[in-house]
């Protein structure tokens, strides 16, 4: 247990200085307020280009000539255990954050974690066991320039393009974290994104990914966007300069071999329109659709029914209960506060919601296996994969100290899921029955309640239940998150 501590102090340490983003921790619960709709402090804060940053948090940077220092040390203890069976698993992830700004605009930032054994029970965790079972991994780090109309970052993350909570198709912040470099633009009305990575290296084929969207709204009620992802590899391929073109397309440098590699099965792109729109009594309506491998040239593969792979989501979100803007207390995510926060112009606090979500058989697959929109053996999308389709009715609620989901739903896929057989290529694009092969189908319900008994204390539990034991596990589980914060600020 020493030898990890020291392990875990020294590789924090060294973290602070290195790679470092801006993006904010899914445990943080700063990152758990924002999800819930409206707790927004206006609609420019939403968008379809990425997730949540720190700079949606009011006041959260020191003034333009000082700099900020902010950090954590934790703890996340959790337990699970089978409804039908006494079989326990109890784990620890001990983690690490840092956070320095300076004349508000700079920026660096990380996050990692180190866990001993049975690191599967923890999200979004993919670091390889060293020894005596022990693994570390930085989540999300980086460096990086943020105004009022640009940002420049180089660091580790995730990228979550899609509108609506939970409903992401391609890029979801449950993915494993991977290495690029972003470039933002904003301009009154107008957002444009653009990444470029590397995801991994798989039986000698390296992997890259590459995105760029452009986003409308209103900065009242509505956002807009289309956006174009793709993934390139091939057998010890370096990164391509051809897709470094911020306003460039997967599809042109394709058709017209200005990658370098040669054939037409050297990358795999997707493209999406997403809207989130709010209507009156704040009923907010989101949505996502995405074509793949969409046919142009009709040729003999369309006499036999070729057919274009799609999917799509929606979600709608109604409030029911309302806060007094008076009363409510906000979080500066820093950990600082004794309380979580002071007041702010949160709107509501709870809502039910029903979404519903399809991805095609041949959907985020492609004729280079490699090419597939995976990681790591998981989805860089929704977590079920592919293959499949799920409907589910919920109720959120946000409170002062307490965060409330609970849901229930069907689930069904098929025998091409991208989660069974993650790097293999289709066989064939003909049209086939959906979900393909056998079909296997669950009910399910959810329930997770966490209370943040102090500032830097919260205690969660929840029970996950389905009707199908093959699919997922009936299982309850018990977790306790506490860290140690830490505030310097430096005037010069």
């Amino acid at each position: 247990m020493k030898r990890g501590i020291r392990y875990f102090i020294i590789l924090s340490v060294v973290l602070i200085n290195v790679r470092k983003t801006q993006e904010i921790p899914n445990e943080f619960y700063i990152f758990k307020k924002n999800k819930f709709s409206g707790t927004y402090e206006s609609w420019d804060n939403i968008s379809t280009l990425g997730p949540p940053r720190f700079n949606i948090i009011p006041d959260y940077y020191s003034g333009y000539d000082s700099i900020k220092i902010v950090t954590r040390f934790g703890l996340i203890n959790k337990t699970m255990g089978g409804v039908d069976s006494n079989k326990k698993v109890n784990n620890t992830a001990y983690y690490g954050f840092g956070h320095l700004s300076f004349k508000k605009n700079f920026y660096a930032y990380f996050y990692a974690r180190i866990i001993y054994n049975n690191s599967n029970i923890f999200p979004r965790y993919t670091g390889k066991e060293r020894y005596y079972g022990r693994s570390g991994e930085i989540d999300i780090s980086g460096i990086g320039y943020q105004n009022n109309w640009i940002i420049l970052q180089l660091g580790r993350g995730r990228q979550d393009w899609s509108s609506g909570e939970d409903i992401q198709l391609v890029l979801s912040e449950n993915s494993p974290s991977y290495d690029y470099g972003l470039i933002g633009f904003e301009f009154k009305n107008i957002r444009a994104r653009y990444f470029h990575g590397y995801l991994e290296r798989k039986n000698n084929f390296n992997r890259f990914i590459t995105g760029r969207g452009i986003e409308w709204t209103n900065s009242k009620s509505i956002v807009l966007s289309l956006s174009e992802i793709a993934i390139y590899s091939g057998e010890n391929r370096p990164l391509d300069i051809a897709y470094l073109n911020p306003i460039g397309s997967h599809l042109e440098i394709e058709m017209n071999e200005r990658q370098n590699q040669d054939g037409f099965s050297g990358g795999n792109g997707v493209w999406q329109i997403s809207a989130d729109i709010l209507l009156p009594y704040h009923f907010r309506i989101s949505g996502n659709f995405l074509y793949d491998e969409y046919t142009i040239d009709k040729d003999h593969n369309m006499e036999r029914g070729q057919g274009d792979s799609k999917a799509y989501s929606i979600r709608a979100e109604l409030p029911i209960f309302f806060y007094d803007k008076n009363n409510l207390e906000k979080d500066s995510g820093d950990g600082d506060n004794k309380k979580i926060g002071s007041k702010t112009s949160n709107r509501f606090r709870s809502f039910f919601y029903l979404d519903y979500i399809m991805i095609g058989t041949h959907t985020l697959r492609h004729m280079q296996g490699y090419n597939n929109f995976v990681q790591r053996d998981l989805p860089l999308g929704w977590y079920n994969g592919s293959d499949g389709e799920q409907f589910r009715f919920g109720f959120k609620m946000l409170s002062k100290k307490f965060l409330l989901n609970s849901n229930i739903g069907t689930y069904r896929y098929g025998a091409q899921n991208i989660r069974s057989n993650p790097y293999s290529p289709y066989l064939s694009f003909i049209i086939t029955d959906f979900p393909s092969g056998e079909i296997k189908k669950m009910k399910f319900a959810n329930f997770e309640l966490e209370w943040w008994w102090r500032y830097n204390l919260s205690i969660g539990t929840g029970v996950e239940w389905s009707s199908n034991n093959e699919i997922n596990g009936n299982h309850f589980f018990l977790y306790l998150n506490y860290f140690l914060p830490t505030k310097f600020i430096l005037n010069i």
